[in-house]
């Protein structure tokens, strides 16, 4: 995937719990976010596809996301500060709050 098929969506700032949950901070009010299956995140400059196993809201820009194969806190850690991506096709925001 290139990065210029894709908006920057936020990036992932603390692990919530030892379960491997994520913070998600995003840059657009997410609609219909239940829906969302995967995203990209951004690692060596590649965007790598992570599939969501559960995302609940926190705040209007916030939510607690566990991804596939990342079941632990430590493993969770791996990935603080990775930015995230979502495919243009697949844009379900409402509108950009800090304009990237």
């Amino acid at each position: 995937m290139k990065k210029d098929d894709c908006i920057y969506l936020g990036s992932l700032v603390k692990t919530h719990g030892a379960n491997g949950e994520i913070l998600l901070i995003t840059d657009h009010q997410l609609k219909e976010y239940e829906k969302l299956e995967s995203v990209f995140f951004e690692i060596n400059k590649r965007l790598v596809p992570f599939f969501i196993s559960t995302i609940r809201q926190k705040s209007n820009d916030s939510f607690f996301v566990v991804f596939d194969d990342i079941n632990t806190e430590t493993k969770a850690q791996e990935f603080l500060g990775c930015n995230i991506y979502l495919e243009k096709t697949r844009v379900i925001i409402n509108s950009s709050k800090r304009g990237r």
